[in-house]
């Protein structure tokens, strides 16, 4: 998730004048690492001022692969909890719309 959100905003929107970006997730960055998913979006945006529209898929019953874990991870109702409301912070960001699909 976080490499797709770079990629386009490094790479995609300065080249093509892009300002709407829709990103589709089940919300579990496996690669942010220690970074704050919050402020790296605002970082991200703070030049191009794109909306970023977020779609939020629901995989609570699909064990979902983290990066360095030796075993898929079985998401609890908490983090899809989280996961959902992540997502949604990152629309709101950007003023972009936010749809769950369950």
């Amino acid at each position: 998730m976080v490499e797709a959100l770079e990629y386009a905003f490094e790479s995609i929107i300065p080249r093509n004048a892009v300002d709407t970006v829709y990103l589709l997730s089940d919300g579990q960055p496996s690669d942010l690492g220690n970074k704050d998913l919050h402020d790296l979006v605002l970082g991200l945006n703070e030049e191009t001022d794109a909306t970023i529209h977020t779609v939020f898929i629901n995989t609570r019953d699909i064990p979902v692969p983290i990066a360095g874990q030796p075993q898929p991870l079985r998401l609890t109702n908490s983090m899809t909890s989280k996961a959902q409301s992540d997502m949604a912070q990152i629309a709101k960001y950007s003023g972009g719309s936010f749809p769950a699909i369950e």
